[in-house]
């Protein structure tokens, strides 16, 4: 919903700012392409063990706009455009720490259902920041 908010308030005129945090994949290829030429500051966080972020995997057609802000489980900064071995390594950490098998997250979605929630909480994304600045 953030995404399609900037793209109406750039349509009629304004520059806005998007910060998301564990946003799910919204947009196809082309939309992607034409949303990062438009809205110029986005800034898109996860931490290692929410599982939203990483949706594309059920619905390959959706991309993220802008560049990942990455918050790892394992050290104390920010990763930025994170990506690569190190970053599957660490996601793959994320989910050991919320009890979740990396080859196995979506059944474990199905059946654990509320609980993994919690790690897409916006009070667990406070505490990656205050950690990494």
């Amino acid at each position: 919903a953030a995404t399609q908010c900037c793209a109406y308030l750039n349509e009629r005129g304004y520059n806005p700012i998007l910060i998301t945090f564990g946003a799910a994949p919204c947009l196809n290829d082309t939309a992607v392409n034409e949303f990062n030429l438009r809205v110029h500051t986005i800034y898109r966080f996860e931490h290692g063990s929410d599982f939203v972020p990483v949706l594309p995997q059920a619905l390959p057609w959706l991309r993220h706009v802008g560049q990942r802000l990455y918050l790892p489980n394992s050290c104390k900064k920010i990763w930025y455009g994170a990506s690569g071995l190190k970053y599957h390594a660490d996601r793959a950490l994320g989910y050991a720490l919320a009890g979740i098998k990396a080859s196995s997250w979506q059944r474990a979605l199905l059946f654990a259902g509320k609980e993994m929630l919690n790690d897409h909480s916006m009070s667990l994304y406070e505490n990656h920041l205050k950690e990494c600045l």
